[in-house]
């Protein structure tokens, strides 16, 4: 064979910048997963943005909330000042605005431009709601309440935000300093990819999860292989192995969920909160736990993968899956004073990829919650045996139907809840099909109570408007159930008492409108106009429903604001009342009075002591 000349020799130094760029990037992606930049300022106005790791742009980040709100350029004001503090300094740094952090590493100056390698955004603290509750009335001067569609949205955001502790600060200051050196052609020893391998085996690993490998290994996406498909024979590799702390391929799928207890889950937002801390506690506990891999079931729930010992029998593997998951429910129950459900999919052949298991085991946590079950196996329901799902979805929207032709309020209920775990099955775990379902449905629902001349049009058009309003708000497949359900038992009433229920549909849509706006400026003729009805109509209508009059109905939904809000911020008194609707501070005390027997001081001071 010719011996290759000079010019074809392999120059290695490529290779290792490969590798550099292959390890720097694969780490960003999978664990540390902070947006990065290079940014280039005039030292005066002027920024430049080299974006190095791009984000989906439905990735919602502080500055897009920041730009919702006019504050764009008191966050362009610290970047420039973050900027010249970097090229003054020559030092990486942290910085912070309105509670958020960023790294700054600087660079070489670019054409007399200051050029710094910037990171942003993650947490030095989990959020709560009280630092949740302060950043939003900062930043957009409105009290933070559930019913505000745009609040929830910036709690997701923060909740998604990465939190470093001291040790993984130092570990991400290391590994930017890593990128930096790379961007800059500097080379060292050991070089990059060495430190970079290590910081990811010692701290990343460790601490951080690894969604990507997760994903496919339960199939989400379907056109993706599982991991372990990638290699001969289908056997895991050394680094999952070492990394995830398994041994063999996992076979069958678990799904945990806490439960709310007592008007908890009324508040969806101290619910996210509490469920991302559950999340993050899940994930820790289950890298002490063999065989075991855990991932997060969006932002209500866990996800769990797990290969019970292969030398064991059908029935003890079974047993061995049902004490994991139970170990799961016990450690909520310590760590969190909680309650959870449990589905258990069936399991898959070693090798092949974990969907269908995934599936059946959203599908049996959900069916827990509508039979009451605090733990069920997807094949201990008998429904999963009987027949096409599409077959049986129709055969149970028809039979909630002729219910309803037939006026019965039983029939209704019973056939309602057929329904919704026929929709649970079909829906497979999505929480946007869940949604589609019941909106077809009530849609037809509503449709045929026109026909019967039992609504007009415009009271069609009102409640069709409402009752989407209320299932698009819905974040979690149980808050559509429940809302579905309540939805059903109005529609009930409008079938059997066609003229009450029409007026019970007319209360609920104005209840809804109160809840959303009692913060504002609320009259009675516009409310009872917003009803169609006549004031003093409206007014008999309205206590019939409540057992209030509409004034006192209203002050007591802002009394129930003001003591959330003196329980969980730092507003004044005087900023609580006029925050809650309150016209002046003597309105505000005196109803406060009736309804607690105390004043809002008092009531700071020892909530728990006041009802």
């Amino acid at each position: 064979m010719k011996k290759p000349s000079a010019q074809q020799k392999p120059n290695s130094s490529w290779f290792q910048k490969v590798q550099n760029y292959y390890w720097l990037h694969d780490v960003m992606q999978i664990y540390v997963g902070l947006p990065t930049w290079v940014l280039l300022s005039d030292g005066v106005k002027h920024i430049d943005w080299m974006e190095l790791t791009p984000q989906s742009a439905t990735h919602l980040r502080p500055s897009h909330f920041d730009i919702r709100y006019g504050k764009e350029f008191e966050r362009h004001i610290y970047y420039l000042k973050s900027i010249k503090r970097s090229a003054k300094e020559h030092k990486p740094f942290v910085d912070q605005y309105d509670g958020f952090y960023d790294f700054f590493l600087p660079l070489p100056s670019h054409e007399k431009r200051h050029a710094v390698l910037y990171s942003g955004f993650f947490l030095r603290q989990p959020p709560d709601w009280n630092s949740l509750a302060e950043r939003w009335h900062k930043l957009t001067g409105r009290v933070p309440v559930d019913s505000d569609a745009e609040f929830v949205s910036y709690a997701r955001m923060v909740l998604k935000l990465p939190v470093f502790d001291e040790s993984l600060l130092k570990g991400v200051r290391e590994f930017l300093q890593c990128y930096a050196e790379f961007l800059t052609g500097q080379t060292g020893s050991p070089p990059i990819y060495e430190k970079v391998d290590h910081l990811r085996r010692e701290l990343f690993a460790t601490r951080l999860p690894n969604p990507s490998w997760s994903q496919e290994a339960l199939g989400l996406e379907l056109m993706v292989p599982p991991p372990w498909a990638w290699y001969a024979d289908k056997q895991l590799a050394p680094w999952m192995i070492e990394e995830l702390g398994i041994t063999r391929i996992p076979t069958t799928v678990f799904t945990v969920m806490p439960l709310s207890q007592g008007s908890e889950g009324a508040d969806s937002v101290k619910t996210l909160i509490r469920n991302s801390q559950i999340q993050k506690e899940c994930l820790a506990f289950v890298r002490k736990v063999p065989e075991l891999v855990a991932a997060k079931l969006q932002d209500y729930g866990m996800v769990f993968m797990t290969s019970p010992d292969p030398n064991k029998s059908q029935v003890q593997a079974r047993l061995q899956v049902r004490e994991r998951a139970e170990l799961v429910q016990n450690f909520l129950k310590k760590q969190f004073g909680l309650k959870s459900v449990a589905g258990i999919g069936r399991p898959v052949s070693s090798g092949d990829d974990l969907h269908r298991s995934y599936q059946e085991a959203v599908l049996a946590l959900h069916l827990c919650v509508q039979t009451e079950k605090p733990l069920l196996f997807y094949d201990e329901n008998p429904r999963a045996r009987l027949g096409s799902v599409y077959v049986r979805l129709n055969r149970a929207a028809m039979d909630l139907l002729d219910a309803y032709e037939q006026a019965s309020v039983a029939g209704i209920k019973l056939s309602g809840e057929r329904y919704a775990r026929e929709v649970l099955e079909f829906a497979s775990g999505s929480v946007e099909v869940v949604r589609g379902q019941f909106l077809a449905f009530l849609f037809n629902f509503l449709e045929r109570a026109r026909k019967r001349s039992v609504l007009n049009p415009e009271d069609e058009k009102s409640y069709s408007e409402h009752f989407c309003k209320l299932l698009n708000d819905a974040d979690s497949i149980y808050r559509l159930i429940d809302i579905f359900k309540e939805t059903l038992r109005v529609l009930s009433v409008l079938a059997v008492h066609p003229l009450h229920g029409s007026k019970e549909i007319r209360m609920q849509t104005i209840l809804s409108f109160l809840a959303e706006n009692f913060q504002q400026t609320v009259r009675l003729p516009q409310v009872a106009k917003k009803s169609g009805f006549s004031v003093p109509v409206f007014c008999q209508v309205f206590k019939e429903t409540t057992g209030l009059s509409f004034v006192v109905y209203l002050n007591k939904l802002r009394v129930e604001e003001a003591k959330s809000l003196l329980r969980g911020s730092h507003l004044n008194l005087l900023q609580v009342g006029q925050s809650c609707g309150f016209q002046t501070p003597h309105q505000f005390i005196r109803n406060f009075k009736r309804w607690t027997g105390t004043t809002p001081g008092d009531y700071r001071q020892n909530p728990s002591q006041f009802r």
